[in-house]
């Protein structure tokens, strides 16, 4: 049951996999869609559409990946300065949105080029460095929303 007239057709188990990965669909749309199957609604975007995709094709749903657990060592808090490491696992924490508020002002947004810095610190970048990369990508173009 494809799309009427190129309109986004609903979630429903008429679907083929094929029409699913046509569309673009929000991870929540995914998930609500996997529990009216039947289907666990964890794993990645990507993984939740591949277990769909398969569900509606009546072939063997693929393997999950096993990740390893996130990151979480220490994360900043208290007095922050430009010359503030930024440890490794680092997130967008409100500490430091609210650090970075202070220093830009309210049109901070942590977008991809932010949230992929601060994930990349090593403990040896600071915040002075974080605050600088964030200027310098302002006047760059907006990146396309990656693909499911």
């Amino acid at each position: 049951m494809s799309g009427v007239d190129g309109q986004r057709p609903e979630l429903t188990s008429r679907l083929t996999g094929a029409e699913l990965a046509r569309w673009y669909w929000l991870k929540s749309e995914l998930i609500g869609f996997a529990r009216l199957l039947g289907v666990t609604g964890s794993g990645s975007k990507d993984e939740l559409t591949a277990q769909l995709t398969a569900v509606l094709d009546g072939t063997p749903a693929p393997p999950r990946s096993h990740r390893a657990p996130a990151r979480l060592g220490v994360q900043l808090c208290g007095d922050l300065g430009l010359d503030t490491l930024i440890p490794p696992g680092q997130r967008s924490s409100q500490e430091l949105r609210a650090w970075f508020v202070t220093n830009l002002g309210r049109s901070l947004r942590f977008d991809r080029r932010m949230r992929e810095f601060i994930n990349a610190a090593d403990g040896t970048t600071t915040l002075g460095d974080a605050l600088r990369h964030w200027t310098s990508t302002r006047n760059e173009p907006v990146t396309h929303i990656d693909p499911q």
